[in-house]
C-alpha cells in the first residue's frame, strides 16, 4: 500500500490509502487533528485535480455559457428587440449583452434578474436550457 498520494495513483490505491488512515484514526482518536492535517498535506502535494476532468468541466461550462447566450439572443429576437434595447431595459451595457449572447461572459445574479425582467420572464424560465 502506498504511503503517499500521487496524481497518477489509481482510485483503488487512493481508496486503500484512505482506509488505512481511517483504521489508524480508530486506533488513536486523539490523532485526528494530526491525521487530518496529514491527509490535507498529501492531497495538496498530489495536486489531485485530474487534468482531464478539469478540462471536461471547463468545456462543459463553456458549452453552458454558449447555450445560455443563444437562449438570450433567441428570446430577444422573438420579442423583436435589438441588443441595445435589451441592454437599456435591463440597465446593462450593450457590450455586456453581446458578450452574454456570444457565451464569453458569465452574468451576475443581478444581471440575470434584470435581463429576465427585460424579457418578461422569471429568472428560472430564462435559465431553463432543457439541460439534463
Amino acid at each position: 500500500m502506498a504511503t503517499r498520494l500521487s496524481k497518477d495513483m489509481p482510485v483503488s490505491d487512493v481508496s486503500a490509502f484512505v482506509r488505512t488512515l481511517t483504521a489508524e484514526l480508530r486506533k488513536d482518536p486523539d490523532a485526528g487533528t494530526k491525521l487530518a492535517q496529514g491527509i490535507l498535506k498529501e492531497f495538496k502535494k498530489a495536486s489531485y485535480a485530474q487534468p482531464a476532468m478539469v478540462a471536461q468541466d471547463e468545456a462543459r461550462e463553456q458549452q453552458l455559457k454558449e447555450q445560455f447566450g443563444k437562449r438570450v439572443a433567441q428570446l430577444r429576437q422573438s420579442l423583436e428587440l435589438s441588443g441595445t434595447e435589451l441592454a437599456r431595459r435591463a440597465g446593462v451595457s450593450q457590450s455586456y449583452v453581446w458578450q452574454i449572447e456570444k457565451g464569453t461572459r458569465d452574468p451576475s445574479l443581478t444581471s440575470l434578474r434584470r435581463i429576465a425582467k427585460a424579457l418578461g420572464l422569471r429568472v428560472g424560465a430564462l435559465l431553463d436550457l432543457y439541460d439534463e
